[in-house]
């Protein structure tokens, strides 16, 4: 498969229905999306990476030509209509525990319309109810400006490349997800990016359910990992950025095959209903790679790699520099895992609201996905506004039965609260540069937040119909040379004023607390807004959750629910084969590892 042909590859968007990040893109018109009753499955084909003989700039692969420079990009992801995209009745469909969500028998007059006062009283007369409890963020949560939550990302973020014998090559995003501290000096990072960044990083003595040998004629030939310099706020970094006179905007460490990152991870066939079906592959984009550093070691020829027959002079330079990058590597490792540390900390602890977690771990356990639902379906709230009294409470008796009973299975009685402004930065590439690209509006990175933003519209919607879906316009997401892989679960889809470009695949996206609440993955195209009176072009952004809270069916595939990082509670996720959490667990044992999440063993 020659890479350079991709459209969305490793990370990469570009203006076609739907494509993984790619170069720049084209002005398309959005497609107006079916807005199907309670029951109705919508339709639409989308489109993950796309394979074309001649590749549009925006394409999913690196491009040949130099983008705009090495430097920060700011853009801003809202959504363009208030789409009513929901799935299945709840009412139709079984819950997590396999009993129906209304566990309150009713008669027919249980669904007759109620006044808000006489809801009220409902509510009064039994107060072992739960009301939907939305209430507004507490800002000492919140960062300082819109660029802190970038630097804080970026802080924690990696760019990834790596060329192929054929000549071809490939790249996305990754950040540090975990990591387990051997001793001071040596380090096992777990580095999450997307599934579709991960299934072209493959090499012989794979773990057995991800060997890939029908690829193993076309190896990799050499893998980089780094960072961006230029924006970097470490403080280690900019003294041996000073110290060495370092120009470069981003510095490099460049593996040889056999030190390329493993990967321990892959969200495929992770469900007892995707396992082993014949001739077919079914993934939601995440994946997790293992990489064993020593943070103090200094490199020497044997692990770099070398032009042939090179005289010494060239090797002693490629050494010097190789060093130079490798030790500002390592400073932003420190600082990465400083970072998380911070982030960690503030992220479980009890005594702050964080909205949408459970304080077990820093990441959402909460998907919007079952916010969006529990709106809609509940109390019928079409807009983003945060919802009144009179508009937290269902009109029927039934509802107000059934909005119980979700709470209890889903939204563990505690606030929360759709995210509102979302946070990412990547890295896209050309064969000759890198740069990053985030998502802040330009001329709003030292502002708190986007609430005067002239885009009235949602923000986020929720896409049910991807599922079961090859992605990318022509479904170039291939495992081993398989048939095309079919997506499982649900995509978010935001605007975004900026450009989206190859190889920002796999960045962190965060909420305005600093929450993780899911993986960027790539773009459905472009099309413009009016912003005051004149139209911008934007950039229909999407990513996706690391949880599925709730079960829903569409294009004839059960999704069941799933934390891709934590799938080991089978009283919600009973359908769950495998997580990062269960790999680690088969591969060193429940007690063969203790990691910063999982500190108390696997």
């Amino acid at each position: 498969m020659n890479r350079k042909k991709l459209s969305i590859i490793a990370g990469l968007i570009i203006s076609q229905p739907i494509l993984l990040v790619a170069a720049s893109c084209t002005n398309t018109a959005k497609e107006n999306k079916p807005q199907p009753e309670m029951g109705v499955e919508p339709s639409k084909t989308p489109v993950n990476k796309s394979q074309t003989q001649n590749p549009k700039p925006n394409d999913d692969k690196p491009s040949n030509q130099d983008t705009s420079g090495d430097k920060i990009v700011t853009k801003d992801h809202k959504n363009e209509s208030d789409t009513n995209i929901t799935n299945k009745s709840i009412n139709k469909i079984e819950t997590t525990n396999n009993k129906p969500i209304n566990k309150v028998e009713t008669t027919n007059t249980d669904n007759a319309n109620l006044t808000t006062q006489e809801a009220l009283t409902y509510y009064e007369n039994h107060p072992e109810l739960k009301k939907y409890d939305e209430e507004r963020f507490n800002s000492e949560t919140f960062l300082k400006d819109n660029i802190s939550y970038i630097q804080q990302n970026l802080a924690r973020s990696f760019a990834l490349r790596w060329n192929y014998k054929d000549g071809s090559f490939s790249g996305g995003t990754t950040w540090l997800l975990d990591y387990q501290k051997v001793n001071d000096s040596s380090y096992k990072l777990f580095l999450a990016t997307n599934y579709h960044v991960a299934v072209d990083i493959y090499r012989q003595g794979e773990l057995e359910e991800y060997k890939q040998p029908a690829r193993y004629d076309n190896p990799i030939t050499d893998f980089k990992i780094g960072f961006d310099v230029q924006n970097s706020t470490n403080a280690g970094v900019k003294e041996w950025k000073e110290k060495t006179n370092y120009r470069n905007n981003f510095a490099y460490r460049t593996l040889k095959p056999e030190d390329v990152p493993k990967v321990i991870f892959l969200a495929q066939n992770f469900t007892e209903n995707t396992k082993n079906v014949p001739n077919k592959n079914y993934y939601a984009d995440f994946a997790v790679l293992e990489w064993d550093v020593n943070i103090n070691s200094y490199l020497d020829l044997k692990d770099i790699i070398v032009p042939p027959n090179s005289d010494s002079r060239v090797q002693n330079y490629l050494l010097r520099q190789e060093n130079i990058e490798w030790k500002l590597l390592t400073e932003h490792i420190k600082g990465a895992i400083k970072t998380f540390d911070e982030v960690y900390d503030k992220l479980t602890n009890k005594n702050l609201s964080i909205r949408n977690t459970d304080y077990k771990l820093p990441y959402a356990s909460v998907s919007y996905e079952t916010l969006d639902y529990a709106r809609k379906h509940f109390l019928e709230a079409y807009h983003l506004d945060y919802l009144t009294k009179d508009e937290s409470i269902p009109h029927s008796i039934n509802k107000i039965n059934e909005l119980n009973s979700f709470i209890d299975d889903y939204l563990n009685n505690k606030t929360y609260l759709l995210p509102t402004n979302t946070y990412y930065a990547g890295f896209p590439f050309s064969k000759t540069k890198s740069e990053t690209i985030t998502n802040i509006p330009p001329g709003w990175e030292n502002k708190p937040g986007y609430d005067d933003f002239d885009l009235n519209r949602p923000y986020i919607t929720v896409d049910y119909d991807y599922n079961n879906k090859p992605v990318g316009d022509e479904g170039t997401v291939v495992f081993n040379k398989m048939p095309k892989s079919l997506f499982y679960g649900v995509v978010f889809e935001t605007l975004s004023l900026n450009r989206v470009i190859g190889g920002m695949s796999g960045s962190l996206v965060t909420d305005r607390q600093g929450l993780p609440i899911g993986i960027f993955i790539g773009y459905s195209g472009s099309g413009s807004v009016l912003i005051g009176d004149k139209f911008a072009t934007t950039s229909n952004v999407l990513y996706v959750p690391f949880v599925q809270n709730r079960m829903f069916t569409v294009n004839n595939l059960t999704v069941y629910p799933y934390n891709l990082i934590d799938g080991t509670d089978k009283s919600k996720y009973p359908k769950q084969l495998s997580s990062y959490r269960e790999m680690l667990r088969k591969i060193y044992g429940v007690n063969g590892i203790k990691t910063k999440l999982f500190f108390e063993g696997v």
